[in-house]
């Protein structure tokens, strides 16, 4: 890949590699990926990481663990993105076992970060358990690994999810006291249950209280979530 006389570098095929792993262009990222190791450039961390996540968008879980281990023979160590990457493959994938081995791995190395807690949160909602999705939120703090607002969103959508608004509407809470806000998938979750008459009340206020903070955000140049779906309350 030359143009005009000039050779890509790492950058340039580490970006065309990610660029095509997000578009789901597995087969030609892999034809670069060959490409640039013949023009005797060696991938760093961030073209195998942008590989391997194609290869989790792609449901090629196996492959990405096989793909790590030839990453490994030659010489690149695998850092928190990677395996980062072979949890939420492992977890998209039902194979939540495995996923929580590499987390252990992690957090008895102290590699853990909030982005493996939230991945893991994240697969235990999917499994049902929230109660363990729970407990982990609450560990997160403990080990010094403080919830972003992807966190919060993504247990909250897990608790309405599995039927517990009553805790989801305790989270959303404690997430806004920490300056957080609901995204528009978990505002959106949140509207399906207004026509619920034993929580919708509970719900509408709630919104309510969401969209006065939004625009609030909006007035000081913020960013706001779409809220176009507030005008039906």
């Amino acid at each position: 890949m030359h143009f005009n006389g000039l050779a890509p570098n790492v950058i340039t095929y580490s970006t065309l590699i990610d660029a095509l792993c997000k578009d789901n262009q597995l087969k030609l990222a892999h034809q670069f990926f060959e490409d640039m190791e013949a023009h005797g450039l060696k991938p760093d961390i961030i073209t195998w990481n942008s590989f391997l996540d194609g290869m989790r968008r792609n449901a090629q879980i196996d492959k990405a663990v096989a793909t790590v281990k030839e990453m490994e023979s030659t010489g690149m160590v695998p850092n928190i993105i990677t395996y980062s990457i072979l949890m939420d493959g492992f977890c998209e994938a039902n194979r939540l076992r495995e996923a929580m081995d590499i987390f252990s791995f992690l957090t008895a190395k102290g590699l853990h970060d909030v982005r493996a807690y939230t991945i893991m949160i994240k697969g235990f909602c999917k499994e049902g358990l929230l109660a363990k999705a729970d407990e982990l939120l609450k560990n997160m703090e403990d080990n010094g690994c403080f919830p972003d607002e992807c966190t919060f969103n993504t247990i909250i959508r897990g608790f309405i999810d599995g039927k517990d608004v009553g805790r989801a509407l305790e989270l959303v809470r404690l997430m806004r006291s920490k300056g957080f806000v609901a995204d528009n998938h978990t505002i959106s979750s949140f509207v399906s249950l207004l026509s619920d008459p034993n929580i919708g009340g509970a719900v509408k206020e709630l919104l309510k209280q969401v969209n006065a903070e939004q625009a609030i955000i909006k007035s000081k140049g913020g960013r706001r979530n779409d809220l176009s779906i507030y005008d039906q309350l």
